[in-house]
């Protein structure tokens, strides 16, 4: 399915285009943006226009696996919402999210992940979305708590962050069967 457009009361979940890069880049190099245990300390602009290249090209793939939607507010980039690590056998995905450091505290998260979980559950045809989050983050946990998630457990040194610093993690997730967010 490409291109997907989410729309929400204030937001709007939409595919990224290559001309986001400059806007995406400085939300990714944000000094209070805490990163992802995946990423790259400093990507450059070149580095984020090649990354939105590739998810171009791959969500345009019949059997798309990986939903990394901006997430905009009036028509600028504010953070970015995500379905990923689908498991098409087992109707499961995982979901992220991030928000400019400026923005925290509005509900921008909320509304976004509630946006994608709706889509997940609805649209894709998911049975279980699963989330994955720090246990010093409360604000991500109250996230995933308002939008219906349970809480399933701490997963021990769940990730390796920066390649020698090993973190524990909380995992929610919610089903199908559960009530809509």
């Amino acid at each position: 399915m490409y291109p997907v457009e989410i729309l929400g009361p204030r937001l709007v979940l939409r595919d990224y285009r290559i001309d986001d890069a400059e806007e995406f880049h400085a939300l990714l190099v944000h000094p209070r943006r805490v990163p992802g245990p995946l990423e790259i300390a400093a990507p450059t602009v070149d580095m984020v226009v090649a990354e939105l290249t590739l998810r171009q090209t791959a969500a345009q793939e019949p059997d798309r696996k990986d939903y990394q939607l901006a997430m905009t507010l009036d028509g600028r980039i504010i953070g970015s919402c995500s379905l990923s690590g689908f498991e098409p056998r087992h109707f499961r995905a995982e979901l992220g999210y991030m928000v400019h450091p400026d923005l925290h505290g509005h509900g921008y998260a909320s509304e976004a992940a509630r946006l994608m979980v709706r889509f997940g559950l609805g649209e894709l045809g998911l049975h279980r979305i699963e989330a994955t989050t720090a246990p010093d983050n409360a604000a991500s946990q109250r996230v995933l708590e308002k939008i219906g998630m349970s809480y399933e457990g701490l997963a021990r040194h769940h990730v390796l962050v920066g390649g020698h610093t090993w973190r524990d993690s909380l995992r929610y997730a919610i089903l199908a069967t559960d009530p809509m967010p």
